[in-house]
């Protein structure tokens, strides 16, 4: 059995940063250099592994860049969870089993289908890595589609009306991909 080595990008920064600026909360204007940073982390996983157990092996964070990229990946990987509740559910008889199904092929695969297209665009095609209003609309209109294609089967007497809802803010989402991504992946790579 290989050993597995473990970075802890926090401790890794504030050995080499120490007092240098990490990050701001905008709302409140604090701000942590490296070294408190790491100091206010390691507490916050000390209290989670006092509360869990050192030996729950659960994963409760990621240190990532706060984008709307990383957002929509974490709102598509939700449906999976989602998907086994509501398969749960059915298998009890109490809903139908299309609910579970829909929550894992619009919801997580459409989702993100949606969200690694929109990314790949970007940064293969030399633009900012950025989501616009547009790319935004994009990531809404899918979710909408998820959501109502779930709700769908778990509201019959409702399910013509979200039928129509999700079908609509389905194609949406992915011509919308078209008209947005498709200039820019039909042109030259920027510099």
């Amino acid at each position: 059995m290989s050993a597995v080595t473990r970075v802890d990008p926090v401790a890794f920064h504030a050995s080499r940063r120490g007092d240098k600026l990490a990050c701001i909360d905008l709302e409140s204007g604090r701000s942590w250099s490296y070294s408190e940073l790491n100091r206010d982390v390691n507490a916050a996983a000390g209290w989670l592994t006092a509360q869990l157990g050192p030996a729950s092996g659960a994963r409760v964070a990621t240190l990532a860049r706060n984008r709307v990229f990383l957002l929509i990946l974490h709102l598509a990987y939700a449906f999976v969870p989602i998907g086994f509740v509501l398969l749960g559910l059915s298998s009890l008889g109490l809903i139908s089993p299309s609910a579970g199904i829909h929550a894992w092929t619009g919801g997580t695969v459409g989702t993100m289908t949606l969200a690694v297209m929109t990314r790949a665009s970007l940064g293969h095609t030399g633009h900012a890595l950025t989501a616009s209003i547009w790319t935004q609309a994009i990531y809404a209109a899918v979710l909408v589609a998820a959501v109502s294609r779930i709700c769908a089967a778990l509201e019959p007497q409702w399910s013509n009306s979200l039928l129509h809802l999700a079908a609509f803010t389905w194609a949406a989402a992915f011509l919308g991909f078209g008209a947005v991504y498709g200039p820019i992946l039909l042109r030259p790579r920027r510099a």
